[in-house]
């Protein structure tokens, strides 16, 4: 019976558990293997290798997140309307963003040693329905068994596959084209001889393999699958069928064919140009052997990762084999209409080569490249064509052009008495773009803003209210113009009142990005100077196609939010309704899960791809964050810091955070350090007019309570007083674990030119004072950071903070900044005399005047 994407995802499941117990039990083999030898000189112990491993995870969530948050953009540009889509793409980019999320539940389960159990179960009900929804993955087999190919046509696409459907429509469309004489072994023989012999739950295992990232496991398995398909049994109606169809060939004097893949999503917006076997001068005997070589070609590793990255289903493996004549050609090649490096150009590239050219795609073969214009005349290259064939080349290729409304990559041959013959016409793919709003408003006049990038186009007119915090969200009214410093997924709980939102920083691919496209507020991000721009309570109106706004209340257009229904069953798979769209979006693109403080903040509460996306994005940084203290457990592999600071640090590079040629163990200088987040870090640490080396001014009773706490407290050593630090950075990573005095801090940070990477995560504790005097120091902390943007929380002694998607130079200065505050908060707690101390030295600090310190 023909299995469903849900019954492929349960194999995932239980893909991913199993190879969670293997390296479990491979990492104890390894770990006990080290313990019974002599540290290498490599260093390469269990904590110096956990600490890259764990941060090579990291690298590759950030990346997986960066992917999965461009395939909800589209898709909520397709369902909206703003980018043309069918069923097809749509369902292929949510097979994408099934298995980009799904790496991303597999890379945190190894961060974290399968903490978070409950995520899988999560995944797997949101994906079951999704297979409501989405096509399914194959479609009920069909008959005949094999089809001429001059009877073939677009429509038959299902039943003859991409290649020959295509190659039928060209000869039957357009007049002096020629095709060679053949047959297509269809879809439905394929279905019959994987039924026959029982071999779909292989294929299911591929899918699920790959899903599951097991690189090793697929290719095994692919090859399992391979080597059964040579050996399988072909059923002997098909059998019969073939070789009939040879034969009625043979009668006109053919003995021999090439045999050419042409599955169902072939020469489609994905070309597999590449991706199946061909086999050339197949005779009588060897029908059936070329026949399996081509359907095993369907499932080779290669070809299974290549469908899985196009999100292209299970139903678009289904294979058609194309028969055709075998030719002789004094030469052949391929011919694109238009040039690749200039599409707008009106001309015409071809590559050519005496005799066959099927290595020319492939790079095996040699080709002569000629540019042509639209009328035959040579602009590049060498002719070696006679001049009428290059003339018949160029006006081929324009007319299947015309025929099928794009430009065309086409494969041809010309036989000695100088026929023309195709061989393949398929599209050329150029990159799509997001279409802006065409309604503008404020024509002539000036904009008071005009700056930013486009989130969601759309005009809207209405009162700006300034956003700071989450207590402005109580006086955000209908037909509010929203102002904010920065994008928030939590502005999602508003958006239905908003007309429109800017911020002054923020991606057209983050969180908040993705939310007003699915609300459709008119949005635009990176606006810097908005708030000094935009003031509160005046009215303005908002042209986000083009990143401007305008004073006063201008005429737009009427713009209607639309929310998402949730999904109420199944429909066919022939549907195209917008409905059927916004049903499949409703699985993928709404976040839910926006305060990760809340107890709703769990798998069990994901209801879309983007829940769990997020919920594996906040994680990620909960486990990376304490990356110091793995690196504190192998203390002899690490390098000194060698800077003037009142603590000893010890630092672990793993990957380009540190001078290359530096002397293997020798102390590590500034000048070293190619670190961006520790460079910047640095920075502050070392401010000059912070004099660490000098008895600072404390008062005599926040002398007496520190000297108190000493006497009454824990001993020092279980307090880890003047414990070393630890900084584990790369280029543009950096976890600094400080234990400076009393008190403890870590800086968690990734600084580079990607926006939506980019964070700082902080947290403080500890004291040497009584209780009061150290939540003073905390509150001081938390003043300071809140004016600096970040969000941040205290209990008592205990703050953290937390930075996100800022760009690189304002989140450098903010690391500078927090390293002055390291070095001007020890000992701090011995001058918070009363309840105005923070305020009063927050104001100092925020004022720059270090020297009140």
């Amino acid at each position: 019976m023909i299995s469903t994407l849900r019954s492929g995802f349960a194999f995932v499941l239980r893909i991913l558990r199993e190879r969670q117990a293997r390296r479990e039990r491979s990492r104890r083999a390894i770990e006990q293997r080290l313990k019974q030898r002599q540290l290498s000189a490599s260093g390469a112990t269990p904590a110096v290798a956990n600490t890259r491993w764990k941060y090579e995870q990291f690298m590759e969530i950030l990346a997986g997140n960066d992917r999965t948050l461009d395939l909800f953009a589209n898709i909520d540009d397709m369902v909206s309307g703003r980018t043309s889509a069918n069923l097809k793409t749509v369902a292929r980019q949510a097979h994408r963003a099934i298995y980009e999320v799904g790496l991303l539940c597999e890379l945190l389960g190894r961060m974290t040693e399968g903490r978070f159990k409950n995520l899988l179960p999560a995944l797997d009900n949101i994906v079951t329905q999704l297979d409501r929804v989405l096509p399914a993955n194959r479609e009920p087999i069909a008959v005949p068994l094999v089809v001429p190919i001059h009877e073939v046509r677009a429509g038959h696409t299902r039943l003859c596959g991409g290649k020959a459907a295509l190659l039928g429509e060209a000869w039957w469309r357009m007049a002096g084209v020629e095709i060679p004489d053949g047959f297509v072994i269809t879809t439905a023989a394929f279905a019959h001889f994987m039924n026959h012999n029982d071999l779909w739950p292989n294929v299911d295992r591929l899918v699920a393999l790959h899903r599951a990232r097991d690189r090793e496991g697929l290719a095994e398995a692919c090859h399992t699958l391979e080597s059964a398909i040579f050996a399988a049994e072909i059923p002997a109606h098909v059998l019969g069928a073939i070789e009939d169809a040879f034969e009625n060939m043979a009668s006109k004097g053919v003995t021999s064919v090439a045999m050419r893949s042409s599955a169902i999503g072939e020469d489609s917006e994905a070309s597999h140009a590449g991706q199946y076997h061909t086999e050339l001068c197949v005779e009588r005997g060897d029908l059936m052997s070329a026949y399996r070589k081509v359907l095993a070609s369907a499932f080779s590793m290669p070809a299974v990762m290549y469908r899985a990255d196009h999100g292209l289903s299970a139903a678009e493996i289904m294979m058609a084999v194309l028969c055709l004549r075998m030719l002789t050609p004094r030469c052949s090649g391929v011919l694109f209409t238009r040039d690749f490096h200039n599409p707008q150009a009106d001309r015409v590239v071809i590559g050519a080569t005496s005799g066959i050219a099927s290595g020319i795609a492939s790079g095996e073969q040699s080709a002569v490249e000629i540019v042509s214009d639209a009328n035959a005349n040579l602009l590049e290259g060498v002719d070696t064509l006679l001049g009428s064939d290059l003339a018949r080349l160029v006006r081929a290729g324009r007319g299947l052009e015309r025929t099928f409304g794009s430009p065309q990559d086409i494969e041809w041959a010309i036989e000695p008495d100088g026929c023309l013959y195709i061989l393949q016409s398929r599209p050329m793919v150029f990159a799509k773009h997001s279409t802006k709003d065409a309604a503008t408003v404020g024509e002539g006049l000036t904009p008071i803003l005009s700056s930013g990038l486009c989130a969601c186009s759309g005009t809207a007119s209405g009162v700006v209210t300034h956003f700071r915090n989450s207590e402005d969200l109580g006086r955000v009214g209908q037909n509010t113009v929203l102002v904010a410093r920065h994008s928030t997924p939590s502005l999602s709980s508003i958006m239905t009142s908003c007309a429109a939102i800017v911020t002054e920083v923020g991606s057209p691919t983050g969180h908040m990005a993705i939310l007003a496209r699915e609300y459709d507020v008119p949005c635009i991000v990176n606006a810097h100077g908005a708030l000094d721009a935009l003031l509160a309570d005046t009215h303005v109106t908002v042209d986000a196609g083009r990143c401007c706004v305008f004073q006063g209340a201008l005429p737009v257009p009427n713009r209607q939010t639309r929310l998402r229904p949730e999904p109420d069953g199944a429909l066919s798979d022939s549907s195209r309704s917008p409905e059927h769209f916004e049903r499949i979006a409703a699985l993928v693109t709404p976040l839910r899960l926006t305060d990760p403080q809340s107890p709703l903040f769990a798998p069990e509460e994901c209801r879309s791809l983007h829940d769990i996306t997020r919920f594996v994005h906040e994680k990620t940084f909960g486990s990376i964050f304490d990356l110091a203290k793995v690196a504190d457990m192998d203390s002899h592999h690490a390098t000194e810091l060698d800077i003037p600071l009142p603590f000893k640090v010890l630092l672990f590079d793993v990957g380009g955070g540190v001078d290359t040629e530096l002397a293997k163990g020798a102390p590590v200088s500034r000048n070293h350090i190619r670190s961006v987040p520790l460079l910047a870090f640095m920075e502050g640490l070392l401010e000059p007019r912070i004099r660490w080396d000098q008895p600072r001014p404390v008062s005599s009773t926040g002398f007496l309570s520190v000297v108190g706490e000493s006497m009454t407290g824990p001993p020092p050593e279980a307090q880890q007083i003047g414990r070393t630090s630890y900084v584990v950075i790369s280029d543009e990573y950096m976890n600094f674990n400080t234990k400076a005095g009393y008190h403890f801090s870590t800086v968690d940070s990734f600084c580079s030119q990607v926006l939506n990477r980019n964070y700082i995560h902080f947290r403080f504790a500890g004291g040497g004072a009584a209780i009061e005097r150290r939540t003073r120091r905390t509150r001081f902390l938390n003043l300071v950071l809140d004016a600096l943007d970040f969000q941040s929380r205290q209990r008592g002694d205990i703050l953290w903070a937390r930075l996100d998607k800022w760009d690189a130079e304002v989140t450098r200065q903010r690391l500078m900044l927090l390293g002055r505050l390291t070095m001007i908060t020890r000992q701090m707690d011995m001058l918070m005399d009363s309840d105005a101390s923070p305020a009063f030295f927050a104001k100092a600090f925020l004022s720059d005047q270090i020297e009140s310190f």
